[in-house]
């Protein structure tokens, strides 16, 4: 499966695509708050959360995108992806970040 972040300003969207068939199909999304004071470790257990409410499995996401403007929302995505075991065997990609020079 294929985790798909997308970090803004107010509003973290994630979706989950099964890509087992010829075209990539939705299988769960979820729209939380973002907030700056936020631990990745905090992160983790929402996503855990979130996929159980759903009979998900962190482990079975093999690909993670994460799209944010800002690298420090980055990072703690990609740390709590890995701290939930979601990473251990997957492909992380993320946005780059143009405000990477400003210390974003």
């Amino acid at each position: 499966m294929l985790l798909a972040i997308d970090v803004g300003n107010t509003n973290t969207v994630l979706g989950l695509y099964r890509l087992d068939a010829e075209k990539p199909e939705l299988a769960a999304h979820w729209r939380v708050t973002t907030h700056r004071s936020q631990t990745a470790d905090e992160y983790g257990v929402l996503f855990v959360n979130l996929f159980e409410m759903n009979n998900l499995a962190p482990s079975q996401v093999h690909h993670i995108i994460i799209s944010s403007s800002y690298r420090r929302w980055r990072e703690r995505c990609a740390t709590s992806a890995r701290l939930t075991s979601m990473s251990s065997h997957s492909s992380l990609s993320g946005h780059q970040d143009r405000n990477a020079a400003a210390g974003g």
